[in-house]
């Protein structure tokens, strides 16, 4: 499908976030792999994140993504993490028609203001350990969290990473040296695989 027939510009993405949420808002377009992503900006609010699909996206992944933030949400205690806003309906995921005629679905997010972690200079070790105890705390309120998409493929899972082996030639000899995490990947695979 060709890219400007699915785009949704920042009026759009305005216009759906009054329809579906009764908010309204500024919408600034952010970058994404998979959505249409808005920071929305409210008075007196540190505003949202308005999440809008491609067309036909599989509802059972966004699912996936919607029950792991409340999980978060419900066993995160002084974990700071986004919080899914329920649509006007009480749904956590709504879904629109397009002007194309397209099903998306529409999800939106509170913000967390902060900046992208490779912008951080310096690196200091209070920072660090800040991160360290965020990590931990977000591993420790996913216990227990089960989803039928939890386990899937998922090329950038470093846990995923042999895929890549198929890949090495196109490498300089230098530039072929396995990283040990690769190597670890690679051995903990052989061990299953003789099981």
């Amino acid at each position: 499908m060709e890219y400007n027939a699915i785009k949704i510009t920042t009026q759009k993405a305005e216009e759906i976030l009054f329809d579906v949420f009764k908010i309204k808002g500024t919408a600034t377009s952010l970058p994404g792999e998979i959505d249409f992503n808005f920071r929305i900006k409210v008075d007196n609010s540190e505003g949202y994140i308005l999440k809008i699909s491609r067309p036909n996206e599989d509802e059972n992944y966004l699912d996936f993504q919607q029950k792991l933030l409340q999980y978060v949400a419900e066993n995160g205690e002084d974990l700071i993490a986004p919080k899914v806003v329920n649509e006007k309906e009480g749904k956590a995921i709504a879904t629109i028609k397009d002007d194309f005629g397209n099903h998306r679905k529409v999800r939106l997010l509170t913000w967390i203001s902060g900046r992208v972690w490779s912008s951080v200079n310096p690196q200091l070790n209070n920072l660090r350990f800040s991160l360290g105890k965020q990590c931990g705390l977000l591993t420790a309120s996913l216990k227990g969290f089960n989803h039928k998409k939890a386990t899937r493929e998922f090329v950038w899972d470093v846990a995923q990473s042999l895929w890549t082996k198929e890949h090495i030639h196109l490498f300089s000899d230098e530039k072929k040296n396995l990283s040990p995490i690769f190597k670890m990947n690679l051995k903990q695979k052989k061990q299953r695989m003789m099981l």
